[in-house]
């Protein structure tokens, strides 16, 4: 089986931890870090107040995105293998061909 891919979580994972390393280096900058932290943090508090107030939950999102996903890479990493598996079994000459090529 394929491993469990999640691109969209990592991406939001990364990008989350990025933002919170520039936060606190802003923050602890003692020229521009107590006129700009305060406009940092309420950005930061007026998005999280208006995704809350969102229908449709980014987790959700990014769940729903990570699972197609995953279903794709898995199909695909099934259908390669069962098309390197089965040189005899192949039904057309397009599986034909694509096993020639994984050989």
């Amino acid at each position: 089986q394929a491993a469990r891919v999640a691109p969209l979580g990592s991406l939001v994972g990364v990008s989350l931890e990025n933002y919170k390393w520039a936060k606190d280096l802003v923050a602890n900058n003692k020229t521009i870090g107590s006129r700009v932290g305060p406009i940092i943090d309420y950005t930061e508090e007026t998005t999280k107040s208006v995704l809350k107030k969102s229908p449709i939950q980014v987790e959700d999102i990014v769940t729903a995105v990570d699972t197609r996903v995953d279903k794709a890479v898995t199909y695909g990493s099934n259908t390669v293998k069962t098309v390197v598996h089965a040189p005899g079994k192949l039904k057309n000459n397009t599986l034909a061909i694509v096993h020639d090529r994984l050989n």
